[in-house]
């Protein structure tokens, strides 16, 4: 009501000084009893000044409240002596900028008196000559400071808030790890949004150069997913130990572990109604490879320096607290020195700038590309600097991430690679070219009866692509063979759409079926079948075989 009023003033006011124009006039009829009457029973004060903003030529009966400088003979009187020398140059730059433009303006600061300084909040209004000169302003002026100090009040509870949750989550949420390691430099990065969060991330060092690690986000804000967060950590924690005791072993398999955390934690997520997204990975530096469970985290970022690209790796499991058990699946990728791994939450990803666009997955792959040189501490600095920038600091949702970058050499790797055309005619090239890479392969590797296993899985992996993603225009896909002590890859990068290779479902005996066949065979002959999606619709997909020592697992 009162800002309807204020504005319905201003226009009475820019009424009188248009007429005063149209007269010639240097009288303003502002002295009228009514008008007088009118304008002291509003908050805010009314003021015509000069073009030069020095000196008032009018001012309501509230302008000796709101600026306690009111002198009845107004002319000549400067009345932006009183505004803070931090805020005059604002005031100033304000009212310059709505004089080109020939708009109105709006600005806040602060006035110095002999008490605490008081807020003022100013509406202008420039008024022209016919001839488009600067003849006068029309101000109204408000004294804000009750709301300012409110505000600076709710300022520094959020700035509590967010304190309190930064040191939950130090305490309670962020593990660090507890060496460095030669085969991989590592690091990692919390920033808090203004309210706490469900961010988790935890490290577990085992043998050798052997690191797991997680990245978990709770589904809600505050201190109950803070909580929530804290009680999924340490139900990993748990599942570890129990799981060494139970078996003996030093290396857990990593789906074990989610499952045996999951038993610990999902039932009491499904009596909260909440549920928690995660990647739990493990780096094992030793043999240059990584193996991951995905429960509907954000992707994994595989920087590929052999392609030069990168990747975004997903699993195809659920979030944990959706159901009361799942089978967790697996996946393992070979890594090279030079490689990157780039764990993350979706406060990276939902970064937001001024129009609402989020930073994004593209965004992000450019990035760890364009600076795949730099080391983890440095590469992680970059990327929140940019993604602090593009939101303008104003992340909806905790920044999470783990930046990992492999530095040890893949002992004895063999690469090699040929493009073909993308169509069913390449077929019988792709497994040739296989079939030549795979003869030097030694036999205590792979024996007669596995390499055509193998030719077998690879021949139906290239005629599933070329089936379902065969473009109308010419495009070329690659195959790719690499070797190492410790295991064997087969890739294949093509162009396409996202193609449904993680579940493989067995073949039904009782019934004729005349198609299912070829995915189940690949996953039944490799270790681990990934898909990784790249920029510019490109494909990944390797097929990895491990072996120890030389030997077949």
């Amino acid at each position: 009501m009162v800002f309807i009023l204020s504005s319905a003033g201003l226009l009475i006011l820019l009424v009188v000084l248009l007429l005063v124009l149209y007269r010639r006039s240097s009288v303003f009829p502002m002295d009228h009893p009514e008008f007088q009457d009118f304008a002291g029973s509003l908050d805010m004060a009314f003021m015509i000044m000069s073009a030069d903003m020095k000196r008032i030529l009018y001012a309501s009966p509230s302008f000796e409240r709101i600026f306690s400088s009111y002198n009845p003979d107004l002319a000549g009187v400067s009345w932006m002596h009183g505004v803070h020398p931090d805020d005059f140059e604002i005031l100033e730059d304000t009212v310059h900028d709505a004089t080109r433009h020939k708009r109105h303006f709006e600005v806040e600061f602060r006035i110095v008196g002999d008490g605490p300084d008081r807020w003022i909040h100013l509406k202008g209004f420039p008024v022209f000559t016919g001839k488009r000169r600067l003849f006068r302003f029309a101000l109204s002026a408000e004294d804000i400071s009750v709301r300012k100090s409110d505000e600076l009040k709710l300022v520094q509870a959020r700035d509590y808030e967010v304190t309190v949750g930064a040191r939950i989550q130090q305490a309670l949420l962020l593990g660090k790890p507890n060496r460095k390691y030669k085969a991989f430099d590592l690091a990692s990065m919390t920033l808090p949004s203004q309210k706490i969060d469900g961010d988790f991330i935890d490290f577990f060092d085992n043998s050798d150069e052997i690191l797991d690690l997680m990245v978990g986000d709770v589904m809600g804000k505050g201190i109950p997913a803070a909580l929530m967060g804290a009680a999924a950590r340490n139900a990993f924690v748990r599942a570890r130990m129990e799981l060494a005791d139970e078996t003996g072993k030093a290396e857990l398999a990593i789906s074990g572990i989610v499952t045996a955390a999951e038993q610990i934690i999902a039932e009491k997520m499904l009596e909260l109604k909440t549920f928690l997204t995660l990647v739990y990975g493990r780096i094992d530096g030793s043999r240059n490879l990584f193996r991951y469970v995905d429960c509907g985290h954000t992707s994994i970022i595989h920087f590929d320096k052999a392609s030069g690209q990168c990747w975004r790796m997903k699993g195809a499991n659920m979030p944990i607290g959706f159901t009361l058990s799942q089978q967790y699946l697996d996946y393992t990728v070979p890594l090279s020195s030079g490689d990157i791994l780039f764990l993350y939450s979706d406060g990276i990803t939902e970064a937001a700038n001024m129009e609402g666009e989020l930073f994004g997955e593209d965004r992000l792959m450019k990035v760890i590309r364009t600076s795949s040189g730099l080391e983890a501490s440095l590469l992680l600095e970059k990327i929140k600097q940019i993604t602090f920038f593009y939101s303008a600091g104003d992340f909806r949702d905790d920044v999470t991430g783990i930046s990992i970058r492999i530095m040890s050499e893949t002992p004895e790797l063999e690469l090699s690679s040929r493009d073909f055309p993308q169509s069913m005619s390449s077929l019988r090239g792709v497994r040739e070219f296989f079939s030549t890479c795979l003869e030097d392969v030694h036999s205590s590797f792979v024996n007669h009866e596995e390499l055509d296993s193998m030719i077998l899985a690879l021949g139906e992996a290239a005629a599933n692509i070329f089936k379902h993603d065969n473009p109308t225009s010419e495009a070329t896909c690659t195959a790719s063979f690499r070797r190492s002590r410790d295991w064997i890859a087969f890739y294949i990068y093509y162009h396409g759409k996202e193609y449904d290779w993680q579940f493989a479902r067995t073949p039904s005996v009782e019934k004729y079926q005349t198609r299912g066949y070829g995915l189940y065979l690949i996953n039944e002959i490799m270790d681990s079948v990934t898909v990784s999606f790249g920029e510019d619709d490109r494909v990944r997909l390797c097929m990895l075989l491990e072996c120890r020592q030389g030997e077949r697992k």
